[in-house]
């Protein structure tokens, strides 16, 4: 799985410099911005990864670069967050079930903890992709608040995006339990 996953950052890295270019040539700042934030802050995770060894799954990992691509690829470059409705709810789903995968491993291979029995486990895994879900709601209230594109609507997106990212980590959970705990 080592190899796939190193193949697929590789492509995926690939396919953000074309948009990045693409985002720079038609001065489109907030997509540009957007999408170096979120690839710098998951390099500094890979490379904090091979440095100290966290060691968390490959196939997880791959599941946060399909949320990252689905996001910048389709979402941004294009134009599915304003041209399609269902599109970011489905994102939303998606994003938290690979997140809160993520989330939950690598806490608990930083901290060196353990949640016992599975069932509890499972829970703490739906409880962090549903953080990480509040804490982007909030993260895009501020984005918002600085800039003359508006990511939410309204406030009912706002609150469909909550029962999203709940399902989405619902979902993880379940998957954990079944697969992982």
């Amino acid at each position: 799985m080592t190899i796939v996953f190193w193949i697929a950052y590789a492509i995926y890295l690939l396919i953000q410099v074309f948009i990045a270019y693409r985002y720079v040539s038609t001065d489109n700042k907030l997509y540009f911005k957007s999408l170096l934030v979120s690839n710098i802050v998951f390099a500094v995770y890979v490379l904090a990864d091979e440095a100290f060894g966290i060691g968390v799954p490959y196939l997880i990992r791959c599941l946060v670069i399909v949320a990252m691509f689905l996001h910048t690829y389709f979402g941004y470059f294009k134009d599915l967050y304003t041209r399609s409705q269902i599109f970011d709810r489905y994102l939303h789903v998606y994003g938290c079930f690979a997140y809160a995968l993520f989330f939950y491993s690598l806490f608990t291979r930083i901290f060196k903890a353990s949640v016992s029995p599975a069932p509890f486990a499972a829970l703490m895994v739906a409880f962090t992709g549903m953080a990480a879900g509040g804490v982007f709601e909030i993260i895009e209230y501020f984005i918002d608040k600085g800039m003359p594109v508006k990511t939410q609507r309204s406030l009912k997106d706002t609150d469909v995006d909550l029962i999203c990212d709940a399902i989405g980590s619902a979902a993880a959970g379940i998957a954990a339990w079944i697969f992982m705990l």
